[in-house]
Order: structure tokens, then C-alpha cells, then sequence
């Protein structure tokens, strides 16, 4: 059953011999087997990461998760609509060109105060409709 040249390899070896062999075979195996478990994980880590950079298509049972620019350009899109929208939120909380939320509440406030001066009350006396916290 063993080939010839390796009988004939035996034959001529010593039972210590055969046996230091067989220590050393042992030992490479067990640090190529170790070496393989301990590069085998990181891989996998590695193989992780460019899926989730370069996204990956869907197959049974997972959807489709995009990539990393796909997923930044979604945030820089996004970020553009909610800027739009502040800066719409921005132009009626500050006094600007007249036509703000903020512009017309100063006009009412001063037309207020002109009416209070002309019934003869102190504009400054006028009482705040702002509840606080004693009156709730």
C-alpha cells in the first residue's frame, strides 16, 4: 500500500527518526490549521467591509442594501430638501422684506402700542398674553 520509494525511505530510518518526523509533520499541520483559523476570520472581516462599501444586490429573503456613495449621496440629498425648508422657516422668523411672519407680528405690535398711546394707556403697562408658569 506505501509506495516504494517512501518504504524504502522508512526501512532505511531509524523508529526515532520516524517518529521525529512524524512530531514535526504533526507540528507544521497544527500551525498551518491555527494560522488558516486565525487568517480565515479577518477575511471575512475584510469581505464584509466591500460589501458594505460597494452594497450588495438582493437574494432570498435580504433586500438590497446600497453602497456607501449611494447611501451619502441619499444624506446629501436629504440635507438639500431640509435646507430648503429652514431657510423657508428662516425668512418668516426674521424681520426681512416685510412680507415675513415676523415682520407682520412687529407691525401689529406697533399698531398696538399707537392704539394704547391714543386711549392714553403706557404701551409698557400693556400686560404679556405669554402664560408663564404661575398662571397655568
Amino acid at each position: 500500500m506505501i509506495p516504494a520509494p517512501i518504504a524504502e525511505w522508512l526501512e532505511a530510518q531509524s523508529a526515532l527518526a520516524v517518529l521525529l518526523w512524524m512530531i514535526a509533520l504533526s507540528s507544521v499541520a497544527f500551525g498551518v490549521v491555527g494560522f488558516v483559523m486565525k487568517v480565515v476570520p479577518f477575511f471575512q472581516r475584510v469581505s464584509h467591509f466591500f460589501d458594505d462599501w460597494f452594497g450588495e444586490d438582493a437574494r432570498d429573503g435580504k433586500p438590497a442594501s446600497p453602497g456607501v456613495m449611494l447611501r451619502l449621496q441619499a444624506i446629501e440629498t436629504t440635507q438639500t430638501a431640509q435646507t430648503t425648508k429652514l431657510d423657508a422657516v428662516h425668512h418668516e422668523v426674521f424681520p426681512n422684506s416685510g412680507k415675513s411672519l415676523r415682520d407682520r407680528t412687529d407691525q401689529t405690535s406697533h399698531v398696538v402700542r399707537a392704539m394704547a398711546r391714543e386711549l392714553g394707556m403706557d404701551p409698557d403697562d400693556l400686560e404679556d398674553p405669554t402664560p408663564t408658569k404661575e398662571k397655568r
